[in-house]
């Protein structure tokens, strides 16, 4: 235990970002929003959209008069007293129900309603979580043709690959820059939830293994059709990396596969019995999701943050966006003197242009065909970085960190390291990820599109995890001027 507390106190030595943070002050007005409550079993999953709501009335009337910048936000994972939702019990600790990941768009009703039952009927339930605000605005974009058309609404939305691990990070845009929406009306959240109310089972590190989704023997592999429960996986699986692929790692193939975020489609379970019959007779609890966002109106020189980024997933490489997740095969032996920490790495584009079958990890095809390649040469642009946060969501003292780097200067831009819980208590929950420090730029990096990041992911080897991932969530602003203005400028 001493030679583990430090590795971690040398790692956070080493993760030193040559950035500058901002307070984490919000600003502006704050508004907030519940979900609807979740009716779920012990071991049964949420994973899908939540129906859309509309924002409170004062919101709704500053929003149609002028365009709203959202600066900021927070969420939280609550339990309900009964499936009215009309109070809220309390926010859930995470050993009660683990929020595997999340996200919200911010729009209007008449476009969210239809959205939610097109996403929620079709084969799968749920998109890549990666990528719901440019699938929204191409639905939106697609049922308005021929129509009168006004000027394009712009729309907010958060999350994505954000869980439980981010409940404790400040999640505030640095001055001058927000999500810009126009005439909102509505919310509607993505949520991923796992009720592991009840279930007392605990890895030897300490959290519910429910949390790494196992695949139950209800779970029906079809390895000709490449189906599970004779559906494809709604995160297709993606040519992993060449080191990955030297290593064999299970979570890379269909053929392999042991267990994780594929297991975890809406209405199945993650504990073994009959889904049809014991299973259904359990406990029942409620559960959801309370977003409290903080905006302003809008100024002539507020910049607008674009989502989403193409990059990254250490899984992936320059040819290919990744798999999303990755095991961990135990690799450790103390009495060698082995900090049993390993280092994943990968190099990816930092803002691959959002299309069909191409725009980042878990999108699409897994490996760029040469016309991707041209749609990224004809792509490149400037963009300005300015908030970074990883996505390590697996707890126990496994995951050590997760680095964004310049590969071509060795330029540390960012280091994530989890904070991990050390009670009982919502939010500091022992065994579970908590908290994941963010960078917030001050002074936002200005970088290419096409500009070469490297990817440092570090996982404690000492148990064997599933379905573990190694991902960045960045917003950015585009730079308005020509490629050829800012090298002059510069």
């Amino acid at each position: 235990m001493m030679m583990m507390m430090m590795m971690i106190a040398l790692l956070a030595l080493l993760f030193t970002s040559h950035t500058y943070a901002l307070a984490t002050k919000f600003r502006g007005k704050p508004f907030a929003v519940t979900s609807r409550p979740v009716a779920l079993h012990t071991g049964e999953v949420f994973n899908k959209f939540g129906h859309p709501q509309y924002l409170p009335r004062h919101v709704i009337k500053d929003a149609a008069k002028k365009p709203i910048a959202v600066t900021g936000y927070k969420a939280d994972v609550v339990e309900f007293e009964d499936a009215t939702g009309k109070k809220i019990k309390q926010s859930a600790p995470l050993y009660d129900c683990y929020l595997h990941h999340y996200g919200a768009i911010v729009g209007r009703m008449e476009d969210l309603l239809p959205f939610y039952h097109q996403m929620n009927g079709r084969l799968g339930a749920t998109m890549p979580m990666s990528h719901i605000h440019a699938e929204f605005e191409q639905f939106v974009s697609n049922t308005k043709k021929g129509k009168h058309s006004t000027k394009k609404k712009r729309v907010a939305s958060i999350g994505g690959g954000s869980g439980a691990e981010e409940r404790g990070t400040p999640h505030v845009y640095p001055p001058g820059f927000a999500q810009m929406a126009d005439d909102i009306d509505a919310i509607m959240p993505l949520m991923h939830l796992i009720n592991t109310k009840g279930t007392e089972t605990v890895t030897p590190a300490g959290n519910s293994p429910l949390l790494e989704c196992p695949c139950t023997s209800s779970r029906q592999f079809n390895y000709a059709n490449q189906t599970i429960d004779g559906k494809l996986p709604n995160i297709p699986f993606g040519q992993c990396n060449a080191q990955m692929q030297v290593d064999a790692n299970p979570s890379c193939a269909f053929d392999t596969y042991i267990q994780g975020y594929r297991c975890c489609e809406d209405g199945v379970f993650v504990i073994p019995g009959d889904e049809h019959g014991d299973l259904l007779n359990s406990e029942v609890s409620h559960y959801g999701m309370k977003f409290t966002f903080f905006y302003e109106h809008a100024k002539s020189n507020t910049r607008a943050l674009r989502a989403p980024v193409g990059c990254c997933d250490v899984t992936g490489d320059l040819e290919n966006f990744g798999n999303i997740e990755h095991d961990i095969t135990p690799a450790c032996d103390d009495t060698n003197g082995d900090t049993c920490v390993r280092k994943f790495v990968t190099r990816q584009y930092l803002d691959i242009p959002p299309k069909s079958g191409i725009g980042g990890f878990g999108y699409g095809n897994a490996t760029l065909t040469p016309s991707d390649k041209r749609a990224i040469d004809a792509g490149k642009k400037w963009v300005d970085l300015v908030y970074a946060v990883g996505h390590q969501h697996v707890g126990g003292d496994a995951a050590h960190g997760i680095r964004l780097i310049r590969d071509a200067t060795d330029e540390v831009l960012c280091t994530s390291l989890p904070k991990y819980g050390s009670g009982t208590a919502a939010g500091d929950e022992r065994g579970y990820v908590t908290g994941i420090k963010p960078c917030i730029f001050a002074e936002p990096i200005r970088m290419r599109s096409d500009e070469v990041v490297r990817i440092e992911s570090f996982y404690n080897t000492t148990y064997e995890h599933f379905g573990v991932m190694s991902l960045w969530i960045l917003q950015v602003a585009d730079v308005e001027e020509t490629v050829e203005e800012v090298i002059t400028a510069a």
